[in-house]
């Protein structure tokens, strides 16, 4: 699938990746608008990161079913899912980051916030690029499955970190 979209044109591989657009743009809704029905906070950001997970799994399942060369709309399922994990995901994260910045200081921490994104993404397409290019000998489908699993992981990482600070502290009461 992903061999054929190297023959593709430049316009056609762009129109082949837009259905993951819709994800984030759904699932950042549903983070703003329905909180009480998704969780905010930690809790809605542990559960985007399932989702894509799930996405990413999906990819994988549509790759080991038809290979490199299968239709390319086996993709969108799971690219769907990963674009409305990262909606569910980053949008309670900025969210929870910021709402524990006093006014006189959300300016830093917006800007020290988007920077550590920006830094966290290049990190993460440099190892991505070393898990695939490193096993690209073995072939396109090993070296697409490996990094896809490496992202499917790291987002369940994601996951299980969010949900853990979810916890209440050793010897917490809660009042009633």
């Amino acid at each position: 699938m992903a061999a054929r979209m190297t023959r593709l044109i430049a316009l056609a591989a762009g129109l082949m990746l837009i259905v993951g657009g819709p994800g984030p743009c759904w699932a950042q809704s549903l983070t703003t608008t329905q909180k009480g029905l998704l969780g905010g906070g930690l809790l809605g950001a542990g559960t985007g990161a399932i989702v894509g997970a799930a996405g990413y799994l999906l990819v994988l399942l549509a790759v080991a079913r038809w290979g490199t060369g299968g239709p390319l709309g086996a993709l969108f399922p799971g690219l769907f899912l990963v674009g409305a994990g990262q909606g569910l995901c980053i949008t309670p994260l900025t969210t929870t980051v910021l709402a524990h910045a006093s006014p006189r200081t959300a300016g830093s921490v917006s800007g020290a916030l988007s920077t550590a994104q920006q830094v966290g993404n290049a990190i993460g397409v440099a190892v991505s690029g070393v898990v695939f290019y490193g096993l690209l000998g073995h072939g396109y489908r090993v070296a697409f499955g490996a990094s896809v699993a490496q992202l499917g992981g790291l987002l369940l990482v994601v996951a299980v970190l969010a949900l853990s600070l979810l916890r209440p502290a050793a010897g917490a009461t809660t009042e009633g």
